[in-house]
């Protein structure tokens, strides 16, 4: 039971009116830690969004939230004394924090569109010290009303910035590029002008120029030293697809890199430009970790790359990093955690021992100082929403710091299976399913919860907030990597263009069965729900297989593709014509073959639609032609429709309602007998 209110002591006390205090507080005696399991308990976010440590470990950076809205702590360590503290405005977040100096950070700004998908980058930067000094707006068109007031700095523009990477070496400045804005020809033609250039960047002034050009159309990274010397780039070609990578010593022209693979990804270069690291996926499946050392010239021979660890099954992950540089341990994937490559370093020896120490559980670096000598870890599981530790490595002292979700008990939450079945054409599928606490695996009403994307996102062994509030409910839930998702390899995620509606329902169909066939779930009382692509499949399985679902509910769902590829975001662009067409199918005949409207007429579940007026991934359009659509053939359904939302509900009050009629409609379709 968690008894931690370190949120509560310091946010409020220093950070709300007295009144907004006493809300606040209130608030969270409501959501009681052994008290009744409510839908707030659920709905509410998370108190924290990143906790990021200074260079040399006297600070940290810390996202929150409170009273639902964003904000930006500066805490002092170890004693971890609020040093500065500041909020946010205009559904703006802090999507990345970079400290750049010991006492400086740059923020790049998101607008937290929805819940369904994570915060949505604005192109914005802001830099501010720890202790609230020289704030300075360095890039974007708002010139920092999304953070509640008019700052200092460069004249507002159009475009969108990215923070590169800190120069260590010389902490005034740090690397930026610029993605220019997508240009439409006389012709009316839209195309992206995105051969994205890097500048250097004062920043204190915001005075900038360019010191690297790419030879790439879409940049994804640049690459360079603690000095600010640009050694590599990569980015795709205009069919958005194909990674390539370029090298050069430091200045002249760049060459593409020696070496091939399927899928080669750089990962990281060393903080002397000497060695990069790249993902290297090749066609048997087999994936490789790579270091090359660089050529000191652009005409010296090329040393081939050393492989430092393989896999025969396409999935590295993330890989992690001594102070020097050198790789000790990478993702595993499920619930394996951190896999240590060399044991040695004194990074690894922590990770053992806190490994051990969480046995239960998931444990991964978060953040270290420059040094490495004081690290952060965010520790998790399927039951635990998550807690951050401060690790002091000389002392090998760990220090909890606090809980995201701190009016969770883990102990009181549901219990995650990984499970694995075969799709009808013989592919193997992975998945998850949450059994709701004390009442067993036998005969269960179960919802599907198939999850968005839908190429290239998974669903993990972690905590799931609708997975835990349906279990709390007494569902089962069945969560499934069907193809197209991520960490299977590139040919599995490929496996899911054109598979819209197809061979992806199939496989979401087979897990709900093979569920079925073993028992676990009750084959009468199945629902489906699903957000984004989730809400098109569960409109999509429930027309496709009308005899196996009681229920289906799309939240922020996708109905018609052809209203979609016409409306939706990114489809003004070139680039994103492109995917749509990859994704859902390259003519209008074919994705009206793929679209759930199209079937409608062989609707026999009970239906719920939700939906975010200002959601611009999937427009309320899509919402509206499916209720025109079940009035023109008066088949009932539930409306839940929320002004000022997006993809996905943030405001709490919303998402609270959202549950309970979730829970409501469940109850009536497949509750228990």
């Amino acid at each position: 039971m968690r008894f931690f209110r370190f949120f509560l002591a310091l946010g409020i006390a220093l950070f709300a009116s007295q009144s907004q205090s006493q809300s606040q507080s209130q608030a969270l005696q409501e959501l009681s830690v052994d008290g009744p399991l409510t839908a707030r308990h659920f709905a509410r976010f998370s108190s924290y969004q990143s906790v990021d440590m200074s260079p040399d470990g006297r600070y940290l950076a810390v996202s929150a939230r409170l009273d639902g809205q964003a904000a930006l702590l500066f805490l002092g360590l170890p004693n971890k004394n609020l040093v500065y503290g500041m909020r946010f405005q205009n559904d703006r977040v802090a999507g990345r924090i970079n400290w750049v100096s010991n006492e400086r950070v740059v923020v790049s700004l998101a607008y937290q569109e929805g819940a369904a998908d994570a915060p949505s980058f604005t192109g914005e930067l802001f830099a501010i010290n720890a202790n609230g000094s020289g704030m300075r707006y360095l890039f974007g068109t708002s010139a920092g009303s999304s953070i509640g007031t008019r700052l200092g700095g460069p004249e507002p523009e159009r475009g969108f910035a990215y923070l590169e990477a800190p120069i260590l070496d010389d902490p005034d400045y740090a690397l930026i590029r610029v993605l220019k804005n997508t240009v439409r020809t006389a012709a009316g033609r839209y195309y992206d002008e995105s051969f994205t250039s890097l500048s250097r960047i004062h920043l204190l002034t915001g005075k900038r120029s360019e010191v690297a050009s790419a030879p790439v159309r879409d940049v994804s990274r640049y690459f360079a030293d603690t000095r600010g010397r640009v050694f590599m780039v990569s980015g795709t070609g205009d069919d958005n697809y194909e990674i390539q990578t370029f090298w050069r010593p430091g200045v002249g022209d760049w060459q593409r890199l020696p070496f091939k693979a399927t899928v080669l990804k750089p990962i990281k270069l060393s903080a002397d430009g000497q060695r990069a690291y790249f993902d290297a996926e090749y066609d048997s499946g087999r994936e490789c970790l790579l270091e090359w050392t660089l050529p000191t010239t652009a005409t010296a021979a090329a040393v081939p790359p050393r492989e430092v660890i393989c896999k025969p099954d396409a999935f590295l992950g993330t890989v992690y990093f001594t102070g020097d540089d050198r790789p000790y341990g990478y993702n595993g994937g499920e619930e394996k955690g951190v896999v240590l490559i060399d044991a040695k370093p004194p990074e690894a020896q922590a990770m053992a021992a806190l490994q051990a120490q969480f046995k239960d559980q998931l444990v991964y670096p978060q953040d270290a100082t420059r040094k490495h000598d004081k690290l952060i870890y965010h520790v998790y599981s399927d039951r635990n929403s998550g807690e951050y530790y401060l690790f002091d490595l000389a002392k090998q002292e760990a220090t909890f710091f606090d809980a995201v979700q701190i009016w969770l008990d883990p102990e009181r939450m549901a219990s995650v299976r990984h499970i694995d079945y075969l799709a009808r054409d013989g592919l193997r599928i992975d998945g998850y399913l949450t059994l709701p606490p004390g009442r067993g695996d036998k005969n269960l009403p179960m919802v599907v919860l198939p999850h968005g994307g839908p190429i290239g996102v998974r669903d993990s062994w972690d905590w799931d907030d609708d997975a835990q509030f349906l279990a709390s409910r007494g569902y089962a839930v069945l969560q499934m990597n069907y193809r197209g998702s991520s960490n299977h390899g590139d040919a599995f995620e490929k496996k899911g263009f054109g598979e819209w509606g197809g061979k992806m329902i199939d496989d979401i169909t087979d897990g709900a069965r093979w569920v079925v066939s073993q028992g676990i779930a009750d084959g009468k009382r199945l629902c489906i729900f699903g957000a984004s692509y989730g809400g098109y499949a569960a409109l999509m399985s429930a027309v496709r297989e009308p005899d196996l679902y009681r229920c289906a509910v799309g939240y922020a769902g996708v109905y018609d593709l052809n209203l979609l590829y016409a409306e939706g975001l990114g489809s003004k662009k070139a680039s994103g014509r492109l995917f749509w067409e990859d994704a859902m199918g390259k003519t209008a005949e074919v994705r009206a073959q793929q679209s759930p409207l199209t079937y409608i007429s062989k609707l026999k579940a009970a239906v719920m639609i939700v939906h975010g007026e200002d959601d611009i991934i999937t427009p309320l359009s899509q919402a509206k032609v499916l209720r025109k659509a079940l009035d023109a053939q008066k088949t009932p359904y539930e409306w839940l429709v929320k002004a000022r939302e997006g993809h996905g509900f943030v405001n709490e009050d919303n998402r609270v309602e959202l549950y309970e009629k979730l829970a409501a409609f469940l109850d009536k379709n497949i509750g228990k007998k």
